[in-house]
Formats: C-alpha cells, sequence, structure tokens
C-alpha cells in the first residue's frame, strides 16, 4: 500500500508539482567552545537547479516558525557568486543561532519572524521562483548528522 501511495504520489510531483528536486537536507547542531559563544543548529539543503539562476531563485525558509531570507549557492568558497545553471547542485545554508542574552538567558540571533503562506508539516518550507511566479516546497525531513563541540 506505501508502495502505490508513494509511486501516485512520485508521478503527480513529475507531471504537476515541485521544481525543487532535493538531494539532501541534514541539519547538524553545534555547541561553541566557550560560554559566550552560544549553540545552534545549522542546516544545509542541496538541490539540483532545475533552471539557471534567471529562471529558478531560491529567496527564503522557515524552520519552524524561524523566517530567513536566502539564496542558493553553486559554490560555497564563493558564496557572493549566485550564478548558476540547469542542473547544477546549488547549496542553501542557514543557521538557527542562540546566543546570551546578557540577562542569564538564550535569544536566538540573525532570525527573523514573517507569516508562512501556507501550513505545512514538516522542518521547513522553502520558497523560490520559478520564471517569475512564486512557490514553495515543504522539507519533511532532515538528515541529523553528529553535533559539533
Amino acid at each position: 500500500m506505501k508502495t502505490a501511495i508513494s509511486i501516485g504520489l512520485i508521478g503527480f510531483l513529475f507531471l504537476f508539482g515541485s521544481k525543487i528536486k532535493l538531494l539532501d537536507a541534514t541539519a547538524q547542531e553545534w555547541v561553541g567552545g566557550i560560554q559566550a559563544s552560544g549553540y545552534g543548529t545549522n542546516y544545509k539543503l542541496t538541490l539540483k537547479a532545475r533552471g539557471d539562476n534567471e529562471v529558478f531563485q531560491v529567496d527564503e525558509i522557515w524552520i519552524g516558525e524561524d523566517y530567513f531570507e536566502v539564496s542558493a549557492k553553486k559554490n560555497l568558497a564563493n558564496r557572493s557568486d549566485q550564478t548558476y545553471s540547469k542542473k547544477d547542485t546549488v547549496y542553501v545554508n542557514v543557521s538557527v543561532n542562540l546566543k546570551p542574552d546578557g540577562k542569564g538567558g538564550m535569544k536566538k540571533v540573525g532570525v527573523s519572524t514573517k507569516a508562512k503562506p501556507k501550513e505545512y508539516e514538516g522542518v521547513g518550507l522553502l520558497g523560490y521562483s520559478w520564471k517569475g511566479k512564486k512557490k514553495y516546497f515543504v522539507i519533511r525531513d532532515v538528515r541529523k548528522l553528529q553535533k559539533l563541540i
């Protein structure tokens, strides 16, 4: 039964679905080496570009309730270069960080709030544009990597 549902879902997505091909999604928790450095979780999405950077642009992501402006990058060593071609492997990175607030607690930094355009079940929601039309892709699950200490 699960196989039939999976095959049906794959067929539906192939015909009508997302322009996102998610190759991998990871989450890696980290803690800093000194008390004031904080802790957090780094998320990395690996995608296959279905079009070049003029046709396909990734621009936002929600991780839980946290909102981030993002962009897809082909070359992680040169993050200012946001050009890529159809079928290139591209990456989207985001980090949810907590730092000391100076009052004995922790606060999230670098996080914005923005209403989600739709409800979803999963880890996150990726916003992108395909040929000028806004679309969304649900990130159902992530592979958890070993914690960085």
